[in-house]
């Protein structure tokens, strides 16, 4: 036992205080360990010897008071205190209650979700959307239903600050008016609907129509499809290359045809592009057959508004205009599918013959969405040859951008070859036929290609400026041809009033339901949000494996340095040369007891 004794206690003691006075990185738990089983180490030695190694219980002496890590219990979260309410919101549900109790039991409570400026709203600049939002209040108002519209605040729609949320009540709606953090982030849009308890909820467009999603707590929701999202994100991508133009309006998507119980859309085509996306979203099931999901709501006049005013608008403001000029007007936005080139090249070339031919531009730039094709504009207007009879006006308000319609011989609307036109629709246009100017577009979308046919407006090639300037020309040296456009356009306008293109969406009011497959527990199992939150589950657990991999990896190279730097101190070559000499000792004793079995 003496040269046993040796080697299991003098030595490892040896190495064990080699081991600890040496400073490790971060281990300073470890070097408690060591010297907490150095203190004991006498003691585990007399066992060890004492038991002969048929026991492994001493092990756990080696665990000295105080070297386990004290576990932090989490502190348990304390509740938030509620944020006051803001005396606009409170003053917008106190006048919202009294006129939600002058209204008639019989008829629905119903929440139109939209956006502003309003048509007929004396603003900075008027936007589609906000057209749309008027057709729906319109509709409804004709079967004596009077909506709450909350509206989010286009951007550049006003001038000066945002005045926070203001109520108005006209005679067929009340309309609340709020920023667009107010109206997607802020406690405003459910206070309100907790205030009126409407029956169904109505979305004007698409951002709208997601809020009306999340904030619908089990009510049915209508869903405008106003423009095929998909086909303006490829209008956007076209137009910026940069970034992922795609995935936003993807997630939008998915969220409105997953979680809507009935849609608007504004063609036929669109409809079709619709009901592929409701299949490819697993809504297309046994629940909705038979069951029309899908509605066409084309874009409506907007019911009769005053387009003209006092004076005319070649005698008044910063634009005087010869009495005999031939007006050609663009009125709106330039927007992400504007064919610029084909507007710049048309028009340089139809000036340079019709010498008195002249174009007027009001709008401007889709502020936080399309500042570039506005620009563009404005470079070949500074290039052009013809620019003393190219007039920017800017945005206008309404009255005053009525008066130039009211003096346009012919509208002009240039666009690029896009779904986002085959699909869609145009708001101008529906203006433009409403104050009986007729217009030069493509033949792109329904509208255009019904009113060019209709004789209401005149159709040129796309993308060829050449055509575009051609049929200019051609209009303005035979103006006998605009008298029974401007007749037929008036004429088309009459089909497109709100009360006769809103019918599917007042049908629906009426006895307003969830869709079929919206009510009960059954799992969609083409679900986007469903799919996309498995493989989020699943990229959570990949990140956490890849983070435990390189902590493994972190521990097993610190541990190999740490391995290395004591096989590399004298105490550990020391205690190497003792065991080989232990080895040689013991070899021949160890041989006879081999040859002896024993």
């Amino acid at each position: 036992w003496p040269l046993g004794l040796l080697l299991k206690t003098v030595f490892p003691i040896v190495v064990i205080d080699g081991i600890v006075a040496q400073l490790w990185q971060d281990s300073k738990l470890q070097r408690k360990a060591l010297k907490g089983a150095l203190r004991r180490l006498p003691r585990i030695a007399w066992l060890r010897m004492g038991l002969k190694g048929r026991d492994r219980a001493w092990v756990g002496m080696l665990k000295p008071p105080g070297s386990v890590p004290v576990i932090t219990l989490p502190e348990m979260p304390v509740a938030a205190e509620e944020k006051p309410v803001r005396d606009d919101v409170v003053k917008a549900q106190t006048l919202v209650r009294s006129w939600r109790e002058d209204l008639d039991d019989d008829q629905p409570a119903v929440v139109i979700l939209g956006t502003c400026p309003l048509p007929f709203e004396e603003a900075r600049m008027n936007f589609a959307p906000g057209g749309r939002t008027w057709q729906f209040v319109q509709g409804l108002a004709a079967d004596g239903i009077l909506p709450l519209v909350l509206c989010e605040r286009m951007p550049g729609g006003y001038d000066g600050p945002d005045p926070g949320i203001d109520v108005e009540q006209i005679k067929t709606a009340m309309i609340v008016r709020m920023s667009a953090e107010d109206f997607h982030n802020g406690d405003a849009v459910p206070r309100l609907l907790k205030t009126l308890l409407p029956d169904c909820l109505v979305g004007a467009s698409a951002r709208p129509s997601a809020r009306a999603i999340t904030v619908a707590n089990g009510r049915p929701v209508w869903v405008d499809l106003f423009g095929d999202p998909m086909a303006e994100a490829q209008a956007r991508a076209a137009r910026y290359s940069e970034g992922d133009q795609l995935t936003a309006y993807r997630d939008l998507v998915a969220t409105l045809v997953e979680n809507g119980d009935a849609f608007s859309v504004v063609s036929e085509r669109q409809r079709l592009t619709a009901l592929g996306q409701l299949g490819l979203l697993g809504r297309l099931n046994r629940r909705t057959a038979g069951h029309a999901l899908v509605h066409v709501v084309a874009c409506a006049t907007d019911g009769g508004r005053d387009v003209s005013v006092v004076g005319t608008p070649s005698k008044c403001g910063p634009v005087a205009l010869p009495d005999d000029a031939f007006v050609v007007l663009w009125s709106g936005g330039f927007n992400t599918w504007c064919d610029v080139p084909t507007l710049a090249r048309g028009i340089e070339e139809a000036m340079k013959v019709a010498l008195d031919l002249h174009l007027v531009v009001t709008g401007g730039a889709i502020a936080g969405h399309d500042d570039d094709s506005w620009r563009e504009w404005m470079m070949s207007v500074e290039a052009s040859r013809c620019a003393d009879r190219i007039h920017i006006l800017g945005s206008l308000p309404t009255l005053e951008l009525g008066g130039w319609i009211d003096r346009a011989d012919v509208g002009v609307i240039t666009e690029k070859v896009l779904h986002e036109r085959e699909l869609g629709s145009s708001a101008r246009m529906v203006r433009w036929l409403e104050a009986g100017l007729p217009f030069v577009a493509t033949a792109q979308s329904e509208l255009a290609q019904l009113c060019i046919e209709e004789g209401a407006a005149f159709g040129y090639t796309p993308g060829d400026g050449t055509s575009l300037a051609s049929t200019l020309v051609a209009v303005c040296g035979d103006r006998s041809v605009l008298a029974g456009a401007c007749s037929r356009a008036r004429e088309v306008a009459l089909t497109l009033e709100a009360t006769a293109t809103t019918g599917p969406l007042r049908q629906w009011v009426a006895k307003a339901r969830q869709a079929p497959d919206r009510v009960g527990d059954e799992a969609n199992p083409l679900s986007h949000w469903a799919l996309a939150g498995a493989l989020k589950l699943l990229e959570n657990e990949r990140e956490g494996l890849m983070r435990e991999r390189a902590h493994l990896e972190a521990e097993t190279a610190q541990a190999r340095t740490y391995i290395g730097e004591i096989h590399s101190s004298v105490m550990w070559r020391t205690w190497a040369v003792f065991r080989r000499l232990k080895a040689i000792l013991t070899y021949p004793w160890r041989k006879v007891l081999g040859r002896t079995g024993g």
